[in-house]
């Protein structure tokens, strides 16, 4: 009724996503929906709520209720780390788990008309729950919604606990899947000492604090298309691209200089900042934490070439400013 006095255009399956993240709470969603048109105005696509909303819609949300209820801990555990590997946010994860295992209970209970999914999906969910019990789906919603993130939010021991509690309290005889055959790999050991040089590291005490930051500084490109395709929308590397840039290496700190707060905020909100602490460590081989500062972004004068090209040399005139890539 709101949003059609309101004229706003919004799908239903996106106010019921609405109605979930505010837990029942009128004011909340009326907050909620307030954020979204003036993110994006009357029009609202059940996308942009996802992206306000922080919902993944991950399809491990799918593979990991299947572990819980098959009881294959290793499964678990490993998606529950690429989750976390992937720079998914935990919070919005689990909730979406735990509303899939609402459906899971609901499917089992017989109660079709209370869960709003296609045919496939139920007929799917229903074969997933076809051999267990009531009760042990009651342990398993209460274990994970009973997840508490404050502490850590990106941290997936919660999750990892939650897992471990429903499948080891729960047995009835079935057999627990704790492990799985390891691949052995050979690996060949350097001959000489020459062979193992280890690569110098702009981190903690292997160079000096100018020499760590010029070479980091060379390096940040590569670094930063490294990060192509990471975060929850795989666009993480576009809040560091030409937003900020590293000015100083404090022992195993790396400090980022950043030109607006927005940026700053964005990298410094635990989930973003473990993924690129975590890069930097794979890139530059050495564990290191960083920084964030704002910092007045330097002018730079063009070269002579570009500012003899006529185009540039008008749109210079008019105020423009010619910027490296």
């Amino acid at each position: 009724m709101i949003c059609q006095k309101e004229d706003i255009e919004i799908a239903p399956e996106s106010l019921r996503a609405v109605a979930r993240a505010a837990t029942g709470s009128l004011r909340d969603a009326e907050n909620l929906i307030q954020q979204l048109v003036g993110y994006y105005g009357r029009k609202i696509d059940f996308g942009q709520v996802q992206v306000t909303l922080g919902l993944t819609s991950d399809l491990r949300v799918k593979q990991l209720a299947k572990h819980v209820i098959n009881r294959d801990i290793s499964a678990g555990l490993q998606v529950i780390n690429s989750v976390n590997s992937d720079g998914i946010d935990l919070r919005s994860f689990n909730r979406e788990l735990v509303e899939y295992f609402r459906g899971l209970l609901l499917a089992k209970s017989n109660c079709e008309e209370a869960i709003d999914v296609t045919h496939e999906d139920l007929d799917e969910m229903k074969e997933t729950v076809a051999n267990v019990k009531l009760d042990y789906l009651l342990k398993v919603i209460k274990s994970f919604a009973g997840i508490d993130f404050r502490g850590d939010s990106y941290s997936a021991l919660p999750l990892e606990m939650a897992l471990m509690d429903c499948v080891l309290s729960f047995t009835d005889g079935q057999q627990v899947i704790v492990d799985k055959p390891l691949e052995v790999v050979e690996a060949t050991l350097p001959q000489s000492s020459e062979e193992f040089r280890e690569e110098p590291s702009p981190f903690g005490e292997k160079v000096e604090e100018s020499e760590g930051l010029n070479y980091v500084q060379a390096q940040w490109k590569e670094f930063i298309n490294s990060l192509k395709g990471e975060g929850s929308n795989g666009n993480l590397d576009a809040f560091l691209r030409s937003a900020c840039e590293p000015v100083a290496v404090e022992d195993d700190t790396l400090v980022l200089g950043f030109y607006y707060a927005f940026h700053k905020e964005k990298i410094e909100d635990p989930k973003y900042q473990h993924l690129v602490e975590r890069k930097l460590k794979e890139f530059f081989h050495q564990p290191s934490k960083i920084r964030c500062i704002l910092v007045k972004r330097k002018k730079r004068v063009p070269s002579s070439s570009k500012r003899e090209n006529p185009i540039i040399k008008a749109a210079i005139e008019m105020g423009a400013r010619v910027v490296d890539q």
